[in-house]
């Protein structure tokens, strides 16, 4: 699994060069080689960059996953390797066997785990007294989160982070950074899943038919009090545009390391091992196999 992150800011020829990837910068005339063994993914922000199919494809084959950026330098594509994993199909009949008991179950845990950490990110601001009232909030999710705990958890995390009068709407810096965060570890998460061999818009609570990417936005949940965290430790400007600085500090979450199952892990190493659990859960048809990440 690779290590680092490409992200092309700049005019760029991408190239496919004795089985390696070949960025020639072209402002300053410059050749660099990249091993495809290092590489975990590429994001592509300037729109002057030009990247032959041939390394697409060798992408692919290498499951790196490459996000595409658009005019506000939000990502808003991604190209996802399909092909590596030996029984897609047989997979995805897995996936469209789950129960609606089964998918409540994990949507259950995922909402608890969801809140747990929105809990850690809140003690790590100091706000002790909300934070023990937000872990009691998860110990009261039901099956299917039918009493919607996880949006009146939400409610009281961001009024108590950013204030009353805050609204993900607004456009702000805040909002932007935190955007750009998810879009990043929505596209990892959902590399890790189709590397798994799971179909990403079948979902077990997000079940929009305009989203390509319904399960990895349920994975998702668990990872975001991550970028939470990041984006209340950078500097906040008086307008809402990312500094080349930020959007490398958002990307680092990627392959910083956690605890996670007593090791200290890269997050891309712990989104394989939460996968890979929820491939154990379905083959088991056991919703407790589900390991989910906790801060």
């Amino acid at each position: 699994m690779g290590w680092q992150i490409l992200h092309i800011s700049q005019p760029a020829q991408l190239t496919l060069e004795h089985k390696q990837c070949s960025l020639f910068l072209v402002e300053k005339q410059e050749k660099v080689i990249l091993p495809f063994d290092n590489l975990s993914a590429v994001i592509i922000e300037s729109h002057a960059v030009t990247i032959t199919s041939a390394l697409l494809q060798a992408f692919s084959a290498n499951q790196i996953a490459v996000f595409v950026c658009n005019e506000t330098h939000l990502p808003n594509g991604i190209l996802l390797p399909f092909m590596p994993y030996f029984a897609y199909s047989k997979v995805a009949h897995l996936q469209a066997a789950w129960t609606e008991p089964f998918k409540k179950q994990i949507w259950k845990r995922i909402v608890q785990a969801k809140i747990a950490n929105q809990a850690y990110v809140l003690k790590r601001q100091f706000r002790d007294k909300e934070a023990k009232k937000m872990t009691s909030m998860a110990a009261y999710v039901k099956t299917g989160d039918i009493g919607n705990l996880e949006g009146q958890a939400a409610a009281f995390y961001w009024r108590t982070l950013f204030g009353n009068s805050f609204s993900r709407e607004q456009k702000i810096f805040a909002n932007a950074a935190l955007n750009y965060g998810y879009a990043i570890l929505r596209g990892m998460v959902a590399r890790c899943l189709t590397g798994t061999g799971f179909v990403p818009c079948f979902g077990v609570h997000h079940c929009n038919q305009l989203n390509a990417f319904n399960l990895a936005d349920d994975l998702l949940e668990t990872f975001r009090p991550l970028v939470d965290l990041q984006v209340l430790n950078l500097n906040k400007p008086e307008n809402d545009t990312l500094s080349p600085h930020d959007k490398a500090s958002l990307l680092e979450l990627l392959v910083k390391e956690y605890l996670f199952e007593q090791e200290q892990r890269s997050l891309l190493n712990i989104c394989e091992i939460v996968t890979s659990s929820l491939m154990q859960a379905t083959e088991q048809k056991d919703y407790r196999k589900l390991k989910l990440f906790l801060l």
